[in-house]
């Protein structure tokens, strides 16, 4: 793993480059400029949600480079709002992976047994990895006709 990074708890200060790193990393995956503008609305870090939330970033000579955040709280889909966001240059370069580490690590200190996420597609290849599982989809509220993989990762006995 590349250590030229390091973690820390979020703070709202870092909330501006946050919503900067969730516009780049989605931007990746082929998606027009409207539907990009539609998730980073949907996606989008406000201090309310950052309080709500188990949250790191990732940085590198003091520039944010990633961060995964999970919500403490269920939605009203039962659902985990979970955010895994990497600046491109750093994707495969084991930032995502420390990241989710020390989120689910800390998530079990709190004593959560399970968490359920939607996925981008895109990305269900690295939670399956990590040991999640798909359990249903959800309709895309941006894209007509996608479909948002769930994705339920089990905290106990792991």
């Amino acid at each position: 793993m590349n250590k030229e990074y390091q973690i820390r708890l979020a703070m709202t200060e870092d909330i501006d480059d946050m919503n900067t790193v969730l516009k780049m990393s989605t931007s990746i995956w082929n998606r027009s400029e409207k539907e990009v503008e539609g998730l980073v609305d949907l996606l989008k870090f406000t201090k309310d949600s950052l309080d709500n939330s188990i949250c790191y970033i990732a940085q590198a000579q003091n520039n944010l480079i990633g961060f995964f955040c999970i919500s403490r709280n269920n939605d009203e889909h039962g659902l985990n709002p979970a955010r895994l966001y990497i600046v491109p240059d750093f994707i495969k370069q084991g930032v995502g992976s420390y990241l989710w580490n020390k989120v689910i690590y800390k998530m079990r200190i709190i004593g959560f047994e399970s968490v359920k996420f939607l996925s981008e597609p895109n990305s269900v290849g690295f939670y399956t990895k990590k040991g999640g599982y798909i359990v249903g989809e959800k309709a895309s509220e941006i894209t007509p006709g996608l479909m948002i993989p769930i994705i339920q990762f089990d905290l106990k006995d792991r």
